[in-house]
């Protein structure tokens, strides 16, 4: 099932760690993409199926600096044609 978590992350302005939380989140076990949005470009946002949340921030937090979780989307549900329901992503 897919995946979309997004989490923050304190750069301070510096570029170099953009970056590096970047690849340590792209180079994580089950991620497709990654990217960062936020007005001051502070968060992170993973998608992935089957993506260990927990440990992902604990790397994060470890090698960049302050980070939380905001958000952790597993996928939802959306009406398809008939009334029948069908899994989003």
């Amino acid at each position: 099932m897919k995946q979309k978590v997004v989490i923050s992350v304190s750069f301070n302005g510096n570029k170099n760690c953009q970056s590096k939380a970047l690849k340590i989140a792209a180079g994580f076990s089950g991620v497709n993409s990654t990217a960062l949005e936020g007005e001051d470009k502070n968060q992170i946002v993973v998608v992935g199926e089957n993506i260990d949340v927990i440990e992902l921030v604990k790397k994060l937090k470890k090698k960049v600096g302050f980070s939380t979780l905001n958000s952790c989307d597993s996928g939802g549900w959306r009406r398809k044609r008939g009334g029948r329901r069908r899994e989003a992503y």
